[in-house]
């Protein structure tokens, strides 16, 4: 299968338009779970050697116009469906629709001598997203309203999709500056993946009073790297989809679209029952020079509609129609390519700074508060939460966050220690069960550890 315009190889990932916070990290930010809690804060560190194979997940989709419960309907078959009034009774003028998959593959860490540590790790970061005019879910209903025939016209400016895929290798370095106090740093080499982003989406669709033309009008620019994606930038613009999943291959091209970052944390415990820990992470940049390209479309198009005239065999091909009316708009539309120029986008940076109080052998209490800071969009959220030990393998913790400007936000996790072995799964929505939540989010790992057990910090 091979796509024409390059502009939709970009319906197929989601965004880093606006940053976001990772969910679950405030359920794991004190819970001991190694190595997440040192990716979070790079102070973290573990006194015996430690080398851990990762496989750690966490997936987010969310939106800030309507709930995931009800945007669906079921019919008579039991088949569920998109509830398109639903959606556009609730959308908003912008609409954001985000996904974030990241995972880690490898630890290790090492006292290299008296009061310093060593880490190492490698970690995959995936962030997709949507930001959708409202015009666009009512193109959905057709550009005719044939009950009281008027037109409908769509203005989808602002729409914007864009994505990055990258890998991080870390190497911390923690220095225990007292008995009470410890400093931590990452420093990262970044592996850019993939990365598009929209610049520009102006984009009408007008049908004339007469019912007999419909205008189309687009101005769109945007920029992409896809060291994989072959077929980008020849004359066609044509891509096999069958390449696209190799983008996100962490050990592809290793020495491409480079960068780099860094973390730097604290811990600091007054006394026994009393810990705070903060960090800010991922102060740091990706400069994209391979494949890179800035792509610009623009032109406009009257359509008459599909020819579906007979033949003078009396035949009707409507595939011809649809192939001759394509032929058409990629002509008018053909898409303009700069693949000249390198160019630098920044990590959106992410600040942790929480509190932990034992309250006695069985409980916790905590809270954390989050941000994601970047030129254009900041997000903050605040967690409250419990953590329960009712056995020595066993940890389970509830908080409760205020996060996309609404309260509640119930969230859950269980995490199971054995001598070599953590298993956790955690989530921030256990209330998407409950009531029509906008978010959906799970992490789940399993950390083991060759070399040592996981005994308690």
């Amino acid at each position: 299968m091979n796509i024409r315009i390059s502009f939709l190889l970009m319906i197929f990932s989601f965004v880093i338009s606006i940053p976001n916070v990772n969910a679950q990290d405030a359920q794991l930010f004190f819970t001991g779970v190694k190595p997440q809690e040192n990716l979070f804060n790079p102070s973290v560190h573990y006194d015996s050697t430690v080398l851990i194979i990762s496989p750690f997940a966490r997936f987010r989709i969310s939106n800030n116009s309507f709930g995931f419960n009800d945007a669906f309907v079921e019919n008579n078959l039991g088949a569920k469906y998109w509830d398109i009034d639903y959606m556009i009774k609730n959308a908003k003028d912008e609409n954001l629709l985000n996904l974030d998959l990241n995972y880690s593959f490898l630890f290790f860490n090492k006292k290299i001598k008296k009061d310093f540590y060593a880490t190492f790790s490698i970690n995959q970061n995936n962030s997709y997203n949507f930001l959708l005019p409202k015009d666009l879910f009512e193109l959905s209903k057709g550009n005719i309203s044939y009950q009281d025939e008027t037109t409908r016209n769509f203005d989808l400016k602002g729409l914007a999709i864009n994505s990055y895929s990258y890998t991080s290798f870390s190497t911390g370095l923690i220095k225990k500056i007292s008995p009470v106090f410890t400093l931590g740093t990452h420093v990262k080499l970044l592996r850019g993946h993939y990365l598009t982003q929209t610049n520009k989406f102006e984009a009408l669709l007008n049908t004339r009073g007469d019912l007999e033309e419909t205008y189309l009008e687009a101005d769109i620019n945007f920029r992409q790297s896809a060291p994989l994606m072959y077929g980008f930038g020849s004359p066609n613009n044509t891509y096999g989809i069958n390449d696209f999943p190799g983008q996100f291959f962490w050990h592809n091209n290793l020495f491409k679209n480079l960068g780099a970052a860094f973390d730097i944390g604290f811990t600091y415990s007054p006394e026994n029952k009393t810990t705070f820990s903060g960090s800010v992470s991922d102060i740091g940049f990706i400069c994209w020079n391979q494949n890179q390209a800035q792509i610009k479309i623009k032109g406009n198009y009257t359509f008459g509609g599909l020819d579906i005239s007979p033949d003078a065999e009396g035949k009707i091909n409507i595939e011809e129609s649809f192939n001759t009316l394509m032929d058409t708009l990629n002509a008018t539309f053909d898409p303009q390519t700069n693949d000249s120029t390198s160019f630098t986008t920044y990590l959106p940076s992410k600040i942790y700074f929480g509190m932990k109080r034992k309250i006695n052998e069985k409980f916790d209490l905590f809270g954390v508060f989050r941000a994601t800071i970047s030129s254009f969009y900041n997000d903050y959220r605040y967690t409250l939460g419990t953590i329960y030990k009712p056995k020595d393998w066993l940890l389970i913790n509830l908080t409760t966050s205020y996060k996309n400007k609404t309260f509640g936000n119930l969230g859950a996790g269980f995490i199971f220690n054995f001598k070599r072995i953590q298993f956790f799964v955690v989530t921030e929505n256990i209330d998407f069960t409950l009531f029509n939540s906008r978010s959906v989010n799970v992490a789940a790992g399993l950390n083991y550890d060759l070399l040592s057990a996981f005994a308690p910090r």
